[in-house]
This record gives C-alpha cells, structure tokens and sequence, in this order.
C-alpha cells in the first residue's frame, strides 16, 4: 500500500498547521543481502502492528571481511559499488591510527571495537542506513575475526538495544549451530540493517506525538532516497526510484542520525544497551 500521511490537528476545528507530510508506505520489506558466504537462517519478518517498547528478534549473521578497508571519503549505492565523493555530502574528518584497540576484558563490558572512545571517533564508521558491507575503519587493519568476538564481556546469547528516537527495542539472539555461542559484532551490525530495513506504518507515522516529529521523519525519508538522485547514473536513479517506492522505513525514524557511534551500557538496566548515533 502506497498512501500520503497528513498532520494531525491540533484543535478539532481548525485545519493542521502544517502541511501534509508526502511519505508512501509499502506492505513488502527490502533488505538487500549480505554476500556471500554469510550465512542466512531466514528472511526479517514484517512488523505492520508493531507497537512501542516491542522486543523483536531477527536472524544473525556473519560478515565475511578479511579485512575492513581504512576510512577514505567516498559514496556508496544500494548495489554496494563504490562511487567518487560527492560535493553535497561530506564524511567527518578522522586520523588513522596503526594500532587496535584489544578485546575488552572478561570483567565486564561492551567491547572497545564498539565502544565509543573517549577522543569521540568510532573505530567503526558505518551509516546504518546503508549495506553492513559499507563498514570501514579509522583503524589500519581490522581482520574479519575481530567481527566474531563478542559484542559484549561477558559473552551473551542475547543482547537487547534501544535508541532514543525509536519506538521499537531489538534483541539479537545468538545463532543455533554456531561454533560459539554468543552475539557477536558482526551480528549486531547485521541484525540493525535488517531491522532498519522493515518498513513503517502508516499508525506507526502517525502516531509520533508531535507534528515536528512526523515533519523530520519525512524529510529523513525524503533525503534517503534523494542523495541517489544526485548521482548522474542511470543505475542510482533506479536505485533512488525503488527506495522512495519502497516508502518509509524504521531507519528514518533516526531523523537522519544513522551514522553508528558505539554501544553503551544504560544505567539501572543491566540487560539492555543503548545504540549510540549521530
């Protein structure tokens, strides 16, 4: 289903003071696979009566890096091809360094690699809206098998996040099968695309308490798609046309702060952590 959203009013008898909010929702969720070989149990459910504070589980996986490429200034398509730098888009500025942070100790702890530093950069720089394999580091060389340790000391076969600006909280399950039992980096980065991927509905929209609210969640919407659009390639305006028919989704409801910041332990909440973004 493809529809329009308008504001709610304020008072019963007057007209809404802002004007309708042009956002489409789509009943058929995309989420582009991983590569190969990552490993797959099942496709991501759809959420059309999804509520707040709802816990949901998708399947985990794999990535397959041998190695995540250092950070540079670049653009990428859904099609996961590396594109020139774009002048209407600009990366944050960021040093290399040649040293890796070590596994977080077994005391306790979200592990370094997905901890935000204190000198405020990521080791991991990844725009949730985009592909996982998009991941690059500010670190020289990070070997796939960092991916694979645990995302939290000590090692866990759940872990639940939540994010100020969703509705939604996700718990990521440990895989049956795997030859360790826990949730790994790699999964949590893995789960949060295909949980962003799920498309919102139209109760979901027009239920955010306040029309400034609706208002950022269409213009996150509208920019998703758009930044394709600014590309002269046949093949991104495909892929700009398919994202803005696919309609709104969970990831615009970050109100365009999709670029990962790290995973922070909540005080007084022992089993849940906060996704950090900016």
């Amino acid at each position: 289903m493809e529809a329009s959203a308008r504001c709610p009013s304020t008072h019963p008898h007057h007209a809404p003071k802002m004007p309708h909010h042009r956002v489409r929702f789509s009943s058929t969720n995309t989420v582009y696979p991983l590569p190969p070989p990552l490993r797959s149990r099942s496709s991501s459910p759809t959420s059309d009566s999804a509520e707040p504070e709802q816990s949901e589980a998708l399947p985990s996986t794999i990535m397959p890096f041998p190695f995540l490429s250092p950070y540079e200034h670049r653009r990428w398509h859904l099609n996961n091809e590396k594109s020139s730098p774009s002048s209407s888009w600009s990366p944050p500025t960021v040093t290399l360094s040649t040293t890796m942070p070590p596994p977080r100790p077994l005391s306790g702890g979200v592990n370094d690699l997905i901890s935000l530093p204190d000198s405020g950069v990521p080791y991991l720089v990844y725009d949730l809206s985009l592909h996982p394999s998009t991941i690059s580091t500010t670190l020289h060389k990070i070997p796939s098998s960092r991916l694979r340790e645990p995302a939290i000391y000590p090692p866990r076969l759940s872990v639940t996040l939540v994010h100020p600006n969703l509705p939604w909280s996700f718990t990521i399950l440990a895989r049956p099968g795997s030859p360790y039992a826990y949730v790994s980096i790699a999964d949590i980065f893995a789960f949060l695309y295909a949980a962003l991927r799920i498309n919102a509905t139209a109760n979901e929209f027009v239920g955010l308490p306040t029309d400034d609210l609706m208002r950022r969640v269409a213009m996150a919407y509208r920019r998703r798609y758009e930044r394709l659009w600014r590309r002269d390639s046949p093949a991104t305006a495909a892929a700009a046309q398919q994202e803005q028919a696919e309609g709104l989704k969970r990831v615009d409801f970050l109100l365009g702060s999709t670029r990962f910041l790290g995973i922070a332990p909540i005080p007084g909440r022992a089993d849940v952590w906060q996704l950090q973004t900016t």
